[in-house]
């Protein structure tokens, strides 16, 4: 009884829907995230950036290099 029920065959359209509206949300998210400046904030330009102990000596590559 149960090993039929765990076998049986299942929809999986909310799984399909779901992953089609994460998607375009995440996709309007990161444009929104580019067109705000946020990201060359956050990411390429920041004003603090943590230095690894023992590996002083990489840094964080600078704007266009980024």
């Amino acid at each position: 009884m149960l090993l039929e029920k765990l076998n049986r065959p299942i929809d999986n359209s909310p799984l399909i829907a779901f992953r089609i509206f994460f998607g375009v949300l995440m996709f309007f998210e990161s444009i929104g995230a580019i067109l705000t400046g946020w990201l060359k904030e956050t990411f390429v330009d920041p004003k603090f950036t943590f230095n690894f102990m023992g590996l002083d000596f990489l840094q964080v590559l600078v704007g266009p290099q980024m």
